[in-house]
């Protein structure tokens, strides 16, 4: 099997290009490909994928001059077919691209369903950057669902930024609280259903972040009784002052991460577990 390695995808417009230092600035020692699909539902029959390539490819080195020219992969075929064939192939670890240069109906489709459709076909972390903020990340927010997906989420997202702080941070809200009294509980009984659900809800946090604390030393957890929305986590991450947030797609995260990526201004790793 190859070595780990990092896997940039690019459509060759110019913003696309700006993946590229990052990618390599985050590679830590590893190998980075760069990938090019020519999609055949779009362009079958039609592309000469020897004069693609050698475009291409001259296009890259007119960037990075030093950039592996057996580095470059030129292909086509079935989008998310060819990116999991490639990332198996390639031992990917991390695929990391940047904004869509397409305009139009293109840009829906790229931007759009093409980012769900990478992130779920990859199966590993995928760092979408919006910001372009100089790498290495310092800080990097967390959010957890207290599951073994978040658990093994974590590690990797450790692994890949071994210099960086971690915040991992559990959110809850407490079940019914607005409509305990029309419910027929008193003020006590309210406020005691509250305590309990929340000492419940600690306890089980603190059991799974002590797995965390022992193993990780740059790891900081927190329990925060809000709501899970995309608005909080912008919130934190700009209070804790995070240059990352790393999100999981299941559990109560099935939706937050692409939400996430709607609305936030810096860069958002999603991990479809």
């Amino acid at each position: 099997m190859k070595s780990p390695s990092v896997l940039v995808l690019m459509d060759f417009s110019p913003k696309s290009f700006e993946a590229l230092p990052q990618a390599l600035a985050l590679a830590s020692g590893k190998p980075v490909y760069v990938l090019h699909i020519v999609e055949t539902s779009f362009f079958s029959g039609k592309a000469n994928m020897e004069t693609i390539a050698k475009n291409l490819l001259g296009q890259l080195l007119l960037a990075f001059p030093h950039f592996p020219k057996e580095h470059f992969i030129c292909t086509s075929g079935t989008f998310n077919k060819v990116l999991k064939e490639q990332i198996t192939a390639l031992n990917v670890t991390l695929v990391v691209m940047g904004q869509n240069g397409e305009k139009g109906a293109l840009e829906t489709f790229f931007l759009g369903s093409h980012v769900k459709t990478i992130v779920k076909t990859a199966e590993v972390p995928t760092l979408l950057l919006k910001s372009y903020t100089p790498a290495p990340y310092t800080h990097v927010l967390i959010p957890s669902d207290l599951s073994a997906e978040s658990k093994e989420h974590i590690a990797q997202i450790v692994t890949l930024f071994p210099k960086a702080r971690f915040s991992v941070v559990y959110l809850y809200t407490v079940p019914f609280e607005n409509r305990l009294s029309l419910y027929g509980f008193s003020q006590n009984e309210a406020e005691s259903f509250k305590a309990d659900f929340e000492e419940d809800e600690t306890s089980r946090a603190t059991l799974f972040f002590k797995h965390l604390t022992d193993t990780y030393p740059n790891v900081h957890c927190m329990v925060r009784n809000e709501s899970v929305s995309p608005a909080t986590f912008l919130e934190l991450a700009s209070t804790l002052e995070a240059d990352l947030i790393a999100v999981h797609t299941t559990g109560n995260f099935s939706f937050l991460a692409f939400d996430l990526l709607k609305v936030c201004e810096d860069d958002i790793l999603i991990h479809q577990k």
